[in-house]
Order: C-alpha cells, then structure tokens, then sequence
C-alpha cells in the first residue's frame, strides 16, 4: 500500500477536492443523469425499483417524488418522470412501493463496538445502520487483516470499518492497565497498527478512561503512524480521578479542559483528523458539554484541525459497576457528587446475587449510597461479579445542544453480547434504536433540526468526513445503501425492561444494502450482503460547508 501520509496537501485543497468528490463521485449530478449529461438506465431491467417515494439525496438537497432504479450493487437510475418510472417498474425484479415514506441514504454509525458482531450487526441493521465504524473507545480485534477475513467468511449483514484500539495494542504488548507503555512497547505498539493499518484500517482509537496508565506519548506515537498511513483517530476522552493532581483546579477538572486539551493536543501535533466520541457521556455535568463543544468549536473554525464529536442521544450509556465506579478507589458518595447524581439513576442490568442471594433484581435502581457501597464491597471480597449498569446521568438539554452543532455526528455506541448465564443477547436499548431515535424523538418530536438536516448528519456528513465516497449520497453510481422509512412513525422502542432491551425500532420499513433488501418491517430477510471496508484512501476529515 503507497505511503498516503507523506504527500500531506493544504488545508484549503483538502477540503475543495472533498467536497468536489463528494458531489460527482458517484458519477452523476443530483438530478439522474449520468456523466456528461447523458441519462443511465437504458434498456436494462433493473433487480429493485422502489417507486413513489419522497427521494432525500441529503448532500446535494434534493428533495422529490422519485423512482429510485438498482443494479447489482449500485443505484442506476433517479427519475421524476412518471412515465420512465412506470417503465422502469414495469421491467424490474422486484419493485417496493414507497408512497407516503422516505427513501434516504443508508445510516453511518460513527461509533460502535463489535460485541459478537454478527449479532451486533442484526440489531443495527434493523435500526437502518448500512455502515458503521468499530474498534472505537481503545478496544478492537487485533491484527485487523485477520479478523476481516473471519466475519467475512460468516456474512455480514451492513458494512464494517474498523478503527484499531490503543488499549488492544498495550495489552498485545503486556502494559497493565495502570503502567505506561516502555519506549520498547510503544515502538511494538506501532509496529502493529501499521500492519493494520496497511490491512485496511481506518486509525486508531483511544480509551485512556478505561486505561489510566496510558501516556501522551503512546496516543501521539500512534496516532502519528496511523496520520502517516492516511488514517484518523478518535478517542473516549481521560478521566484521571486516580491522580490528584489532575483534580486540581477543580473546575478545570469538572470541565473537562485537560483531557480535551489533551485530544486537541495530539490532533494538532499528529496533524490527523480526530473525533471526540460520545461527548454528552463524558461531559454530563452542569455546563460542561457547552463549554467543551465551545472548545471544539474554535479549533475546528479558528484553527482548522480536522476534527469531529460524536453523540449518542440517548438519556442513559452503560457500563460496568467496577469500572465506572473507579475500582473501588474513590468514595462513592464524592463520585456521585461529581456526577451530580443520586442513588437511583444507576440501574443495574442484571441480578446481583451476594451471600447466594439476590441481593439487587435486573433493572433495579439503587436505592441509596450505602446500598452501592455494599455491592461494590462484595465485588472487592470477591463475593460477587461486577454487574452493568445503566447510568441515566445525561441531560436531554445538552444532547439538544450537541446534536444541533454542524461538525457533530451520531453514533450508538453499541454492542451486542450473550449473557453467558441465560444465552440470551444482551445489550443497552440504544444498540437498536439510535438512529430512529435521533430522526423520530430528537430531530421531529423535539425540533432539534428539519428532516434533511437530520438526514445530512445520519449520512452524508460522516460520508464526507470519512472518506467515503459512494456512501450516504442517493445519486446514480452510488452504493445502493438505503433506507425506506416513514417519517412520521419512526421512533425507538427499545427500553431498559426484561425481554425489550433490543426491541427493533417502529416506522422503518426497508433496509437495503448493497442493493440486496436486507430488512423488511422489523424482521432480518436473511441475505447478507455487507462487506468489509478496507480503506486504500486518506481519510479527508473535513465537513462539508466548513473548510479552511
């Protein structure tokens, strides 16, 4: 694979040969016609037609009753023309009627975990994921070429890109979870991103929240190398309550500024582009989700790093007891204090047995400080499992204010499990629902943004800033990633209750991937035609209307 990394081009021409690329890689203009002017389709007989449907290409802004025409792979023909529509039905395969619904581009997923991914996958495909990004938050399969031919072989249901995780790396490596890498491990470290890297990967991912010990000096050595490939980095921000010193002063602490001083620090020096991930999980307290997207702001507009956020939009994220309560280290009461929290909004998510008895029921709330002492007291005697739990610490109003920022995307930040106890899957109800969710509750019921805002920031704009040229655009030549929805039913269903954490979100009709229909209603049509994306390009990082 050619050294994308040491032609490194001006700001101003990385964003003129995105955005021109954006709009013509497809190779046609947003109205049908193909290069040069010349209208596709001809005389074929297409495999899927979906006709009389309100057609969204969100990158361009066009907005019509359309006739949507697929071959193989990739949309071949957008007509308005009733009559070449009727034609083009007339002489299809299959043909899905879409009167009264929306068809837009596939969702992209910015964040995400693999959990067992096949099963991930079946749960974000029924939420309209075509193509997501995994390995984010510092954890993924490593080495990547591997692990792509192996979910490869089983079929996948959307399209995969992975990121590789520092945290995957230092344990490749044997660096604890609290000790900083050798200069020894962090030259092995880089050594295996860039046989990753040279595999397809899309960068690396940082999780020093859940590895304290990890050091500026292994984020910037790989992100380095992954910028040197032409890739990205993204990261779950640092919460250093192990160090003293990082709580002082306090406010600095509460806001955030030393760990998102932090990221922008290492996007700057490794000149890369870089997302924030789930802002509104790390920056929950009064005041500091403005101010860290103030912060963000004025390095992405004054000074031109390529850099992104991602937000959830759910009012909850899991984790694990043990961890979130920081290994027992911290006293829980200043904890929550912190957080701005009480006892009950911390649910967990299965039963806590202590003593050989149930001693907290899945989905139970703490009742008081004392009560999650004790719990936390039974993991550290080894009296019991560490259980998840759900945090409902976010406030909707920040949230709001994030998902309305123009360089903000959404991710799920999910992942789907078996419970080793039940063999049941398991998962937070945001892995099925994000993305209906964003569209039904966010964007339409709370006026957060009009429908095709909404959809630019499901689809096109990640497209943009990932580098993903055939995706997240409906125009001919494309990929024929779409989603058939109507727009005033679609909301998620998922709940945190027994048998509805995954429960598949209403309103969403079709899912297409790879132009093979891969859900109807809520239910898996059983083909799979997602594949792996093993990136030979530089990831642009630039937002489409934002340059410089």
């Amino acid at each position: 694979m050619r050294n994308i990394g040491k032609v490194r081009r001006g700001r101003f021409l990385l964003f003129v040969i995105s955005i021109t690329l954006a709009l013509v890689a497809c190779g046609s203009d947003p109205e049908g016609e193909g290069p040069g002017g010349v209208p596709q389709g001809g005389d074929s007989s297409p495999d899927l037609v979906i006709t009389n449907g309100r057609v969204i290409d969100p990158l361009s802004g066009a907005d019509r009753i359309a006739t949507v025409a697929v071959q193989g792979a990739a949309i071949d023909r957008i007509t308005s023309d009733p009559e070449e529509g009727s034609a083009l039905a007339s002489r299809a395969a299959r043909v899905i009627d879409a009167s009264g619904l929306v068809v837009s581009p596939g969702f992209i997923n910015t964040h995400t975990h693999e959990g067992v991914i096949l099963e991930s996958m079946k749960v974000f495909v029924k939420d309209g994921i075509t193509t997501w990004v995994g390995g984010n938050c510092g954890f993924s399969a490593i080495p990547l070429a591997g692990y792509y031919e192996r979910i490869e072989q089983d079929g996948m249901y959307n399209n995969y890109a992975a990121l590789t995780g520092l945290n995957a790396l230092r344990g490749e490596v044997g660096v604890d979870t609290f000790d900083e890498a050798s200069p020894t491990q962090i030259e092995e470290m880089v050594r295996i991103l860039s046989d990753d890297m040279e595999a397809g990967g899309m960068g690396v991912s940082f999780g020093s929240y859940y590895n304290p010990g990890c050091s500026y000096e292994e984020m910037l050595a790989t992100a380095k190398e992954a910028a040197r490939h032409g890739g990205m980095a993204s990261s779950h921000i640092r919460d250093n309550i192990f160090n003293l010193k990082a709580l002082i002063p306090f406010w600095d602490y509460y806001l955030n500024r030393d760990f998102l001083t932090e990221a922008i620090r290492t996007a700057r020096e490794a000149d890369i582009p870089y997302i924030v991930s789930h802002l509104t999980d790390v920056t929950y307290g009064p005041g500091s989700t403005a101010y860290a997207l103030e912060m963000i702001s004025g390095v992405l507009y004054q000074q031109g790093l390529r850099i992104a956020v991602d937000v959830i939009g759910a009012d909850s994220f899991p984790n694990d007891f043990f961890t979130i309560a920081r290994y027992g280290t911290v006293p829980l009461d200043i904890l929550m204090a912190m957080a701005d929290a009480v006892p009950s909004d911390f649910q967990v998510t299965e039963d806590v047995v202590i003593g050989g008895e149930v001693y907290l029921r899945a989905y139970e709330s703490l009742a008081s400080v004392e009560q999650a002492e004790e719990v936390m007291d039974a993991i550290l005697a080894g009296e019991t499992t560490s259980p998840g739990v759900l945090c409902h610490i976010i406030d909707p109003e920040n949230t709001m204010l994030a998902l309305s920022k123009p360089f903000v995307f959404v991710g799920n930040d999910g992942a789907i499990d078996v419970d080793p106890g039940t063999g049941e899957l398991i998962g937070h109800p945001r892995s099925a629902g994000a993305f209906a969710r964003f569209i039904g509750h966010w964007a339409r019921d709370m006026g957060v943004m009009n429908l095709t805002d909404a959809l630019f920031k499901a689809t096109a704009g990640p497209a943009v800033w990932f580098g993903f040229e055939k995706k997240g655009r409906l125009q001919e030549g494309c990929d024929a990633d779409i989603v058939v929805f109507d727009p005033e039913r679609i909301i998620d269903r998922a709940e945190a209750s027994v048998g509805n954490m995954l429960r598949p979100p209403e309103g969403i009709d079709y899912v297409i991937v790879n132009g093979v229909v891969t859900v109807e209603g809520t239910e898996l049509t059983g083909e799979k035609a997602g594949r792996a994306i093993r990136r030979t390009w530089e990831v642009p990082g630039v937002h489409h209307g934002i340059g410089g």
